[in-house]
């Protein structure tokens, strides 16, 4: 099990995310969730684990400094970082990276590097830094397969796999499929303004390895998992976070 490094989210989650499970970040437009990812790269970097992030909205150096953004404590193994880059072939740009997308389109050349990756290396987190990004470039119907095709291999190989997915007015079909279908979880990520304060907060949708947990989980974290997430209950009850810098800070509980 690799925790998301957020350590409230970690006692919703029954601990953190089991091998062979995927995560989805359920974004509202114009909130930034990428930081939820990053958190879990890093945490896995810090207990000596693999971390692959799949980029294509950012360049993988801005990922390496948020990383050491975060990073103010430990000693981080670098070698254990790989990047699937996207982004740069995207924009016209040479890359470095081992593992390049050559023509960003080409939803074959994508879908077989990823699925090597899942392959051949040992057990790892992989983050997907913008499944909305992907989805526009492929198209949803082709996305979905991908993701199901990787999703199975993830559970194969003890894979643990993150996506960012930004909830833009994509088709009905597709968005119920990504909240209710597709992950083994998803956490909802947005913002409200109530009068005139601005808040962000996040809060477990689903998650199903709940009951495999069970047995391991304190009371405190049983009477936490009730959280709802805002999109099924917009009554339930949620948590508010800041970003500070590169980290996230859990402000209070909210009803």
């Amino acid at each position: 099990m690799i925790k998301t490094g957020i350590s409230k989210m970690d006692e919703l989650l029954a601990g953190g995310i089991p091998e062979g499970k995927s995560l989805a970040y359920y974004i509202q437009p114009g909130v930034d969730g990428e930081i939820f990812g990053l958190q879990t790269v890093y945490n896995t970097l810090k207990n000596g684990g693999t971390g692959i992030f799949v980029v294509s909205s950012i360049s993988p150096d801005n990922i390496r400094d948020k990383i050491k953004d975060i990073n103010t404590c430990y000693e981080l193994n670098i070698d254990y970082l790989f990047f699937v880059d996207c982004y740069n072939p995207l924009i016209g740009n040479p890359s470095k990276e081992k593992y390049v997308i050559s023509n960003p389109y080409n939803i074959e050349e994508f879908n077989n590097t990823i699925i090597n990756i899942l392959e051949e290396f040992s057990p790892s987190t992989i983050v997907f830094g913008s499944l909305s990004t992907i989805m526009d470039l492929w198209g949803e119907k082709e996305t979905i397969k991908a993701v199901k095709t990787w999703n199975n291999l993830a559970k194969l190989y003890g894979h643990i796999l993150v996506y960012n997915f930004t909830a833009w007015p994509y088709s009905p079909e597709t968005i119920d499929l990504i909240k209710n279908q597709l992950f083994n979880a998803v956490i909802t990520i947005g913002d409200r303004v109530d009068h005139i304060i601005f808040s962000q907060h996040f809060g477990i949708l689903k998650f199903d390895w709940k009951n495999e947990t069970r047995q391991n989980t304190t009371s405190e974290t049983e009477c936490s998992t009730d959280f709802s997430g805002m999109y099924l209950a917009p009554s339930g009850r949620y948590l508010e976070y800041e970003i500070e810098g590169a980290n996230v800070r859990i402000v209070r509980k909210t009803i």
